[in-house]
């Protein structure tokens, strides 16, 4: 009996002991958190969209979304953490800031922005009467960081640089017969970041008295981003000859005024030349109508025959003619 009380008291006295001997490990005091990172933004023109342009690459970045009009310029992101859980963080973005190095904050402050406090995902902040650069490049730059630690950023700031009034200008090589009226189609591309119309002047820079256009002067319909607009004025030519005609463009919204070609310049990019015209900022391009009298092969085969059988009917009158008197 005194052996079997024993036993049980060790066991009692035994338990304490073992717990005590199982310890947790301390928790850690620093952590990490997962750096964030932007998805690309699908642009979306026919609903105001601004799309880029294809011949300037800065102008393609996918990090952010723009919407511009005179008066408000709307800037969309997509920020994820690599986890895909949505975590607070802040956005400050900022126009036209020329160098905002390693410090945004202080390296922009006083430029325009908007900013956003939020979780992670599709949204967007939006700058009321932007201070836009008519005549130069516009950029927008953007700084992203953890609320919970605002040393977390994502660097470098990520930007995407656009323009206000880029487009291009095309219209056709034409060969033609004189006194034969043909359709002179001439096309606008917006590449610009508003959605605009467009004045269309095709003018001879030489010989006009030599050359008929109607409707010389025609205003487009409205074009978003990417989107192809074109004017159809009807041209005769009066002789035989070659003359170049000049497609100036003019975009409604610009307000830029002129007294050279050279303050016009902003609009010039390849073959494709500013201009000033009366006082405003025009985009020209020149492309040539060449016109040749009318020949044998432009009749067809039809036509070549009816030639023969005139000739024929001729032939025999004029030779019924001569023996009657001869």
């Amino acid at each position: 009996m005194k052996k079997a009380v024993l036993f049980f008291t060790l066991v009692l006295v035994s338990i304490p002991l073992v717990y005590a001997a199982t310890t947790l490990n301390p928790g850690s005091t620093t952590f990490t958190i997962a750096p964030l990172f932007l998805n690309g933004i699908q642009a979306q023109p026919q609903l105001g969209d601004y799309c880029g342009d294809p011949r300037i690459p800065a102008t393609l970045s996918p990090y952010f979304g723009l919407q511009g009009t005179p008066t408000s310029l709307n800037i969309r992101w997509d920020a994820e953490t690599p986890t895909g859980n949505a975590t607070q963080i802040g956005v400050n973005c900022y126009l036209n800031c020329g160098n905002p190095g390693n410090n945004i904050t202080q390296n922009c402050a006083g430029v325009q922005s908007c900013s956003y406090v939020g979780p992670t995902g599709l949204h967007s902040c939006t700058i009321s009467n932007p201070n836009y650069l008519s005549k130069q490049t516009n950029n927008i730059t953007c700084q992203f960081y953890e609320v919970v630690n605002s040393s977390i950023q994502l660097l470098p700031y990520p930007n995407r640089t656009f323009y206000l009034y880029d487009y291009f200008v095309s219209s056709p090589t034409v060969s033609t017969t004189v006194g034969q009226p043909f359709t002179f189609k001439t096309s606008v591309t917006n590449f610009g970041l508003f959605t605009d119309n467009f004045t269309v002047n095709n003018t001879a820079l030489q010989k006009a008295s030599e050359i008929a256009i109607d409707r010389p002067v025609i205003q487009t319909d409205s074009a978003y981003c990417g989107q192809v607009v074109s004017v159809f004025p009807t041209v005769v030519m009066l002789v035989a000859d070659t003359i170049p005609v000049s497609s100036q463009v003019h975009q409604t919204f610009d307000s830029n005024t002129c007294t050279t070609n050279n303050d016009c310049s902003y609009l010039t990019l390849g073959n494709q030349v500013g201009k000033c015209v009366s006082g405003v900022c025009y985009k020209a391009y020149t492309s040539t109508i060449t016109a040749g009298l009318t020949s044998l092969p432009d009749f067809g085969i039809g036509g070549f025959l009816a030639i023969i059988f005139s000739a024929f009917v001729v032939f025999f009158f004029f030779n019924k003619y001569y023996k009657k008197f001869s």
